[in-house]
């Protein structure tokens, strides 16, 4: 009998550990929180995985493209009923009444104000708290104008669905357990004159509860119309999430001409966003020159540093590049002309 106790309990706590490992999207932790800005980086789409419990989804080796931020702040005008946060994200303005129950999003506009949709039914994005195995849908309506003139209706559906949790890696394989993936589809049709589209958008997000915003974005938007589909993706992570990420690939650094007299280049492979801060170091430890390379697209870089040892005198140097916590260092020689 003390037996049985014994390994009910086991159960019970075994159960108790696994549900405290999975994460929950709370307003608190995850809300949108105006002045607290969301530097991202774009990047190649991939294949966002399976959904499932204790699942590892390896994005390691996403290719950045460009940075942007998604600057967040508190909505008062009210021209977009009931509001209070805006997010100003590649020229478009997003408006959304984020309270503690979750957030609803009420419309968005151009930068210019010209062009404007708004939800006369909105939609849910997110509601708190959200754990594994939660979900909802819904129905949503919207007119987009121009210049206050209506052009077209929005009319559709929505899902969304914590559809997994386990461990995320992203590039630099900087990698986050308990995180939870929630996936939202989105369905309608756009009407304007005797024109409509079919449109489905498909985003899935990673969240960790060590940062607010989305650890990774990946969405798909399929546009049909005329009987003529149309499928583009766009994909993110979070800059803050792969703060300590050095640019540079470890191993790929390689300095040539070696020897060098008027001439030297540098080789490496560049993984993501960033400032490298360079010194060329003499043989007695004392910096002679100091320079930073921006790094702004991934892939191999060759980099001209020729202007960097006009004027050292023949002796062996040390090239260091520094990022973050990172370090990396390359010899080379100097010699007379």
């Amino acid at each position: 009998m003390k037996r049985v106790k014994k390994l009910a309990l086991a159960i019970v706590v075994t159960n108790s550990l696994l549900c405290a490992a999975q994460p929950s999207l709370t307003y608190e932790t995850h809300a949108l929180l105006p002045g607290e800005d969301n530097p991202m980086s774009i990047c190649n789409y991939a294949n966002p995985g399976m959904s499932g419990a204790n699942m590892t989804w390896n994005f390691s080796d996403l290719q950045f493209e460009k940075s942007f931020t998604g600057y967040l702040a508190t909505y008062t005008d009210q021209t977009i009923h009931s509001c209070n946060t805006v997010l100003t994200e590649f020229n478009s303005l997003f408006y959304f009444d984020v309270t503690p129950q979750g957030i609803t999003q009420y419309g968005y506009a151009s930068d210019d104000g010209k062009l404007v949709t708004e939800y006369d039914v909105p939609f849910e994005k997110i509601k708190y708290p959200f754990s594994y195995g939660d979900q909802y849908s819904g129905s949503f309506s919207a007119t987009t104008s121009y210049q206050g003139t209506p052009q077209s209706e929005l009319n559709g559906t929505y899902s969304v669905e914590a559809d997994g949790y386990g461990k995320l890696i992203l590039p630099g394989n900087i990698s986050y357990d308990n995180t939870l993936r929630v996936a939202t589809t989105r369905n309608y049709t756009s009407t304007s004159g005797s024109t409509t589209s079919d449109i489905e958008l498909t985003t899935y997000r990673w969240y960790n509860n060590s940062h607010r915003y989305p650890l990774l974005v990946l969405t798909e938007y399929k546009v049909t119309t005329a009987g003529n589909t149309n499928i583009t993706y766009q994909s993110a992570y979070n800059n803050n999430a792969v703060q300590n990420l050095s640019p540079v690939q470890a191993g790929s650094l390689s300095v040539f001409p070696n020897p060098a007299s008027s001439s030297l280049n540098l080789s490496y492979t560049a993984i993501a966003a960033g400032t490298l801060h360079c010194s060329i170091i003499d043989p007695s430890g004392r910096v002679v020159r100091q320079f930073d390379l921006e790094v702004n697209t991934s892939g191999r870089q060759a980099i001209d540093l020729s202007q960097h040892i006009t004027g050292l005198r023949a002796a062996n140097y040390q090239l260091r590049m520094e990022s973050g916590k990172e370090v990396f260092e390359q010899s080379f020689v100097k010699v007379d002309n």
